[in-house]
């Protein structure tokens, strides 16, 4: 689609050199204008590709953020899946309350989360400063 911008921009510039060729007054004012018509079109076009590449890399960058958050949770749970299969995470047994392996690892898991949280609220505070 560029080349064909790129193609039309040279066109452009042909029509130019041939209308200051023309001697007649009125269709050199002509040619001007159509001229003219077709340098907005074509900057219409390319604003309009400008505005969908943007686009595109917003979608990509969420996408890959998405993408990189559910990596990050998969692999916690199964570095937690593991530890609690190899015994490492213990089952507790008290007089009162007996909680199983997976209790023991979903609040593992709820702890790394608050770490997360509260790196990221520093990293927000420094990147959004109230000054």
């Amino acid at each position: 689609m560029q080349n064909e911008l790129r193609k039309s921009e040279e066109e452009f510039r042909k029509r130019e050199g041939e209308i200051k060729k023309e001697t007649d007054e009125n269709l050199q004012r002509e040619l001007q204008r159509k001229l003219e018509e077709k340098q907005k079109v074509g900057e219409q076009q390319r604003n309009f590709i400008k505005y969908l590449e943007e686009n595109h890399e917003k979608e990509k960058q969420k996408f890959q953020e998405k993408i990189q958050r559910e990596a990050r949770e998969q692999a916690e749970r199964m570095l937690l899946a593991i530890l609690e299969k190899c015994g490492a995470i213990p089952r507790i047994n008290s007089p009162d309350v007996m909680v199983g392996e997976g209790t023991v690892a979903a609040s593992y898991q709820n702890f790394i989360i608050c770490i997360q949280m509260f790196f990221a609220a520093l990293a927000l505070r420094h990147a959004f400063t109230y000054r």
